[in-house]
Parts: structure tokens; C-alpha cells; sequence
């Protein structure tokens, strides 16, 4: 399966000028842009009560609108302009200069397999591996002087400090149970147990901080149909 989108004079954001009151800002415009395609390969095989399946998506986007989700302080941080560590070199860039073409997404592979024990009792575990991947993260900030000739007099500012972290390939297993049991032709009854995360493992959403996506879940459902 191929998916390729396009979307073109969507919301976006330009640098300004330096103002008067010796600060630039940014204006909206409807010059922005983003284009996406995915790649789905996926293959099944059924033996008996037995269903195995492998399936993986490989994805890539661009857009004009570069944003990255993080927790700051905005009467503290200044987010306009960023400091960027790349190769060993710190230099001074605005936040949507951050070269994204060094950052890669992970690639992500999928496995299920189902047994059905009988016409009412299923039993499904789903394996998902991540691959490695390269992503410009905040690694703190830094205090940055400079000087504002409006008002003629060094200002100090705090800023947020990027560097390209490397992310480990990660695998997760859930566990999934159902139970179908017949009252009448029209009446049935469906419960269901799910255990996200089996093996509790502990994916890190950010390096540098205690930051991780959700450990060991359990899903209890119950279902009546008429």
C-alpha cells in the first residue's frame, strides 16, 4: 500500500524585521507547505487455527511548520531563536533552522500471531520492534548576552540548546484474550482482556529527561450484544 500527500498554502509562520522596540516577530502567512508518503508491506499466513502476520510501515514528511514538543517556561525561555549542537560546534539559529534532514525516523516492523482455540476462545501477542533513530532534542539551556541597539545596552536572554540524540531500537509485546459466550441466537456476551507492554520495558520519550512512554497496562472489557 502507498499513501502520498500533498498540502500546499497552509498556515505559516515568516521571521520579521527588527522592530522598533529593537525585537523581531513573526507574521502568519498562507505560504506554508507539507508533503507526506507511506509505504505499507504486510503478509499473513493462515495454518490451521494457527495466523501468523508481518507488516511494516515505512513513512517521511516535510513541512514548512517545524515544531517540537517540549515543556518550557515561556516567561524565562526565549523559544524564537535556539542554540544548535552539531558536530561538536554550538552556533546561534532560529528554531525552525533546525536541520531536520540529519534527524531520521524509525522504521517500525510488526508481528502477530492468533490461535484460535475454538469457535469462542482467541488468543492474539503482537511484537513491535523500533529501529534506531537520529533526533534533535533540548538539552538544557544557555544564558545568551547580547546587544540590543534600540536601547543601546547588552540584554541577557535564556535559550533553549538542541543537540542530535541517538535512540536505541526498542521492543514491546502485548498480550490480547477474548471470550464469546452464546446466550441466544441474537444475545452474546464478549470479554475481552488486553496487556499492553507485557514485559513492562522502559522507552525513553526524551534523553535527557525521566520522560518514558507508558510501561505495563491492563485492559479489562466486557461486551453484550443483542
Amino acid at each position: 500500500k502507498y499513501v502520498q500527500r500533498h498540502k500546499k498554502n497552509g498556515f505559516s509562520k515568516s521571521w520579521g524585521q527588527t522592530q522598533p522596540d529593537g525585537y523581531r516577530y513573526y507574521t502568519l502567512t498562507n505560504k506554508g507547505f507539507s508533503n507526506y508518503t507511506s509505504k505499507i508491506i504486510s503478509y499473513d499466513k493462515t495454518i490451521g487455527n494457527h495466523t501468523f502476520k508481518i507488516s511494516t510501515n515505512i513513512a517521511k514528511s516535510t513541512t514548512s511548520n517545524i515544531t517540537y514538543d517540549k515543556e518550557i517556561n515561556t516567561d524565562r525561555v526565549d523559544t524564537s531563536e535556539v542554540f544548535l549542537v552539531d558536530n561538536g560546534h554550538e552556533k546561534l539559529i532560529r528554531a525552525e533552522e533546525i536541520p531536520t534532514d540529519k534527524e531520521t525516523d524509525p522504521k517500525i516492523i510488526k508481528l502477530s500471531y492468533s490461535y484460535k482455540y475454538n469457535d469462542n476462545f482467541n488468543i492474539n501477542a503482537f511484537l513491535k520492534y523500533k529501529t534506531k533513530y537520529k533526533k534533535f532534542e533540548i538539552v538544557g539551556q544557555k544564558i545568551y548576552s547580547y546587544h540590543n541597539p534600540v536601547r543601546d545596552r547588552y540584554e541577557w536572554r535564556s535559550l533553549d540548546k538542541y543537540e542530535l540524540i541517538n535512540h536505541d531500537p526498542t521492543v514491546k509485546v502485548d498480550l490480547s484474550l477474548d471470550y464469546r459466550y452464546t446466550l441466544s441466537s441474537e444475545d452474546e456476551i464478549i470479554f475481552k482482556a488486553d496487556i499492553k507492554n507485557i514485559f513492562n520495558s522502559k522507552t525513553k520519550v526524551y534523553t535527557n529527561k525521566n520522560k518514558f512512554e507508558l510501561g505495563r497496562q491492563f485492559w479489562f472489557e466486557v461486551e453484550y450484544k443483542f
